[in-house]
C-alpha cells in the first residue's frame, strides 16, 4: 500500500504507516495499492480537496484529443508529400483543370482523391478543434 498525506498543499507518498508516522502523520488522507500507484507514474496531487491519483478523465481525453490532431496533421503531411504539393497547389490545378478542359485522366482523378481525403481530414480537424 501507498499511503498518501496532505503536506501545504502539496502530496506526500509513504511505502508505509510507520514511515508516514515517523515524518510526524498519524492518518492517511488517501491509501492506494502499489499497482494503482506506480500504473499511473506515482502522479498524485490535490484537485479542490481530494487527492488524485493519476490523470482525470478530463486530462486522459483531452491527451487523446491532441494524439487525434497530431495523427490528421501528419496525415495531411503525407497527403502533400504523395501530392507532391500542399493544399494551395491542388487546389489551383484543381481549378485550372476543369476551367480548361483537362478535368480527367490518372493525374486529375489521382489529385482529386488527395483533395478530397484531405478535406475529410480537415473537417475532422475542424471538429476537434472547435
Amino acid at each position: 500500500m501507498i499511503f498518501l498525506v496532505k503536506d501545504n498543499g502539496k502530496v506526500r507518498a509513504f511505502v508505509s504507516e510507520n514511515e508516514m508516522k515517523k515524518a510526524g502523520f498519524n492518518k492517511a488522507d488517501l491509501s492506494v495499492s502499489d499497482e494503482i500507484y506506480n500504473s499511473n507514474g506515482c502522479y498524485a496531487r490535490i484537485i479542490g480537496k481530494d487527492i488524485v491519483v493519476g490523470k482525470t478523465d478530463k486530462e486522459k481525453a483531452n491527451e487523446e484529443r491532441q494524439e487525434k490532431i497530431a495523427e490528421y496533421k501528419a496525415e495531411l503531411a503525407e497527403l502533400d508529400r504523395q501530392a507532391g504539393a500542399g493544399r494551395f497547389i491542388r487546389d489551383t490545378s484543381i481549378a485550372y483543370a476543369k476551367k480548361n478542359g483537362m478535368d480527367s485522366g490518372k493525374g486529375y482523378e489521382n489529385l482529386v482523391e488527395i483533395e478530397n481525403r484531405a478535406t475529410e481530414i480537415r473537417d475532422l480537424l475542424t471538429e476537434l478543434t472547435a
